[in-house]
């Protein structure tokens, strides 16, 4: 006897995809076993035959189990106020799934255009979760699930992280389509062209993840580039901040970086500080980068930028860069606007400052006027946790990958590494080390990668796509409406 995915009931159909959504936390640091297309597989089995309305409810228990899961984090950082940030997260699938269903209601006549509407409504919504509407909240994309994997480097250097999104989502669509023919057909050669489909399919992914990802975790020091320390200690520790910047082990830095928040203050109205840090640059001979704010209302308290400093050898202000992003439900002052490569005698650089990289614009807007490195300031406080920590590293590794440049990072507490252009980690501080130094030597790359000059819209595509495809199913229905409603007056 056949097995009908039309006849299950909401119930069972609820159950498959909030284990699928739990299933999903998998793909992601720290275990990053590469199934997303085959748990978003069984997703779209459970969209078969079901209503506008039942679609919702499996994809919220989807993405409530997804986001509950793999965030599970927010918990201890926010308490019961978690379970609100975890289902409105859960919106998004919920509305990809909704979507789906709805338009591919009206598109029954082109079946081969299903498998391009469930990618275009996963990576619309994806996109518009994670920039075009509060919290904007980029972690979690499926794109950082692939991070590490060489054959995935190639496809964010072209189309973005939202790009590798589409990916896994048509992938998915071709799995779940070849798995919904073998399930309900009773023509047995037409069964067997279908299961040969799927291992066909599988064997493609799990080959392409495991074995051109093999030696991801190889740490490779370069030879020739910058030569850059990375400082990492608590904020407010300027004696750790100089005494681990002036310790001799033979290398000699260019370039020293220290984390985001070195100084919560503004280093100019600090007493003494500023002559000191003036005077570090140029007793070390090399370029010094650090976290702190700039006071622009001493009477408000939100009357500030966080910004890197940059000061070159003779300890004059060559550079600053204002953090773009700031991260939500905390004070971080006023946002900047502007984010530029800085000419220095060895390379252009471009500068972030930590929640700057959770998104793709300020990477790409610097390697566009010429960086050839990225170096970022951050603050991943020691209250995080290991799980926490290692989902945001894979956003700067997805940001490398992205814009083809090696990134340096130097934190606050136990997230300090080096990152190739793939997005592999090469180097980087021990898991939970607080206080420490990591010398690395940074290649300067030129040339920009497709995503900067222009693959970085696949998300934008992919959203506009969906509003179409929502008009054009409105459109649809109404006619239909009206159709029916003639018939009845004849």
């Amino acid at each position: 006897m056949d097995l009908k995915i039309h006849s299950l009931k909401l119930w069972p159909r609820l159950l498959i995809a909030a284990l699928a959504g739990a299933s999903m936390s998998l793909c992601f640091a720290p275990t990053a076993i590469p199934i997303a297309p085959f748990v978003l597989t069984v997703l779209i089995l459970q969209l078969q035959g079901v209503s506008f309305k039942h679609a919702s409810y499996i994809g919220f228990c989807f993405g409530m189990l997804f986001f509950g899961v793999s965030l599970r984090w927010l918990g201890s950082m926010f308490g019961t106020p978690a379970i609100t940030l975890w289902a409105l997260s859960a919106l998004f699938p919920m509305a990809a799934c909704a979507a789906f269903v709805y338009i591919s209601s009206y598109l029954r006549r082109l079946s081969w255009a299903r498998i391009l509407i469930f990618p275009i409504c996963w990576t619309g919504t994806e996109y518009f979760r994670s920039e075009r509407m509060l919290p904007d909240f980029t972690w979690m994309g499926l794109g950082y699930s692939t991070t590490g994997y060489p054959i995935f480097s190639a496809v964010a250097s072209t189309i973005g992280c939202y790009g590798v999104t589409l990916c896994i989502c048509m992938f998915a669509a071709l799995l779940a389509a070849a798995a919904q023919r073998a399930l309900i057909t009773r023509d047995m050669p037409a069964r067997a062209q279908a299961l040969f489909g799927i291992a066909g399919l599988f064997t493609l992914w799990f080959g392409a993840c495991t074995t051109l990802g093999q030696g991801q975790d190889k740490h490779w020091q370069p030879v020739e580039g910058i030569h850059v320390r990375l400082v990492q200690a608590p904020s407010e520790q300027d004696s750790d901040y100089l005494q681990l910047s002036r310790e001799k082990t033979g290398f000699v830095p260019q370039v020293i970086v220290w984390p985001e928040d070195s100084f919560v203050s503004d280093p100019h109205t600090t007493l003494k500080l500023w002559p000191k840090l003036q005077g570090l640059a140029s007793e070390l001979n090399c370029w010094l980068l650090f976290g702190a704010r700039d006071v622009t209302d001493a009477s408000d308290p939100n009357g500030f930028k966080k910004a890197a400093y940059l000061l070159n050898p003779q300890g004059d202000l060559v550079g600053k860069h204002f953090k773009n992003h700031l991260v939500h439900f905390f004070r971080e002052g006023i946002a900047g606007t502007e984010a530029h490569a800085i000419q220095t005698p060895f390379a252009r650089i471009g500068i972030a400052i930590c929640f700057d990289m959770d998104f793709p614009d300020v990477a790409r807007r610097e390697v566009a006027e010429g960086a050839e490195l990225l170096l970022c300031p951050s603050d991943n406080p020691a209250e995080w946790g290991a799980l926490q920590h290692v989902q945001h590293r894979q956003l700067f590794q997805m940001r490398a990958a992205e814009c083809g440049r090696w990134v340096a990072m130097a934190d606050t507490a136990g997230g300090t590494f080096l990152v190739d252009p793939t997005g592999k980690i090469q180097s980087a501080l021990p898991a939970g080390l607080d206080i420490g130094k990591l010398d690395v030597i940074v290649p300067k790359i030129s040339g920009k990668t497709l995503f900067v000059m222009g693959g970085w819209r696949t998300g934008q595509v992919a959203l506009a796509l969906l509003v179409i495809l929502i008009l054009f199913a409105v459109h649809a229905s109404k006619r239909e409406a009206a159709s029916a409603s003639e018939q009845i007056v004849d």
